[in-house]
């Protein structure tokens, strides 16, 4: 996937909101225990990476699945196994299953409620965007929409939105 010049800006603009991806991504990347990890979240939850999973929590929700799944390995009867050597056993694999399965679905709705507003203040920000650029709409356009109107660009806005994929957790950079 192509980067363009708008999300590299964007990414700029918002280092401290991408924060846990770096550490991910630094921290973890590569490991089994991470391969484990995405693979699991990937195959039983598709959409787990865009907005109509966990969309910005991403990063910060894999983090700290990692760090728990790190910490429970280190405290294995074993002291040098950690999350970056160790050999996934069957009982590993469960483990982080059951963890993942149980702390999407907690924070899954919990997303959702955030998504709402989040996608409103967005969604404001395009009509400001778009009509300051005069790309769309103009302000009287927008005073002038119908319900209908304004509700169909509003839907069309919102599926765009939740359809895109925050983070890839394939390569250092956000798209």
């Amino acid at each position: 996937m192509e980067i363009s010049r708008n999300d590299w800006e964007e990414f700029m603009d918002n280092q401290e909101l991408h924060k846990y991806y770096y550490r991910v991504m630094e921290e973890y990347s590569g490991t089994n225990i991470f391969n484990a990890t995405i693979n699991i979240m990937d195959k039983t939850f598709p959409d787990w990476k865009s907005h109509r999973g966990i969309g910005y929590w991403a990063a910060e929700f894999i983090y700290d699945r990692l760090e728990t799944f790190n910490n429970i390995i280190e405290s294995e009867e074993d002291d040098e196994l950690t999350a970056f050597n160790v050999e996934l056993t069957e009982k590993h694999l469960v483990l982080i299953y059951d963890e993942l399965i149980d702390e999407y679905a907690k924070s899954i709705d919990d997303y959702k409620a955030y998504f709402v507003g989040k996608s409103f203040e967005m969604f404001e920000a395009y009509l400001d965007k778009e009509t300051l650029n005069g790309d769309a709409f103009t302000e009287e356009d927008i005073d002038n929409m119908s319900m209908e109107e304004f509700d169909k660009v509003l839907n069309e806005f919102t599926e765009r939105l939740l359809n895109k994929v925050v983070y890839n957790f394939m390569d250092e950079f956000i798209v």
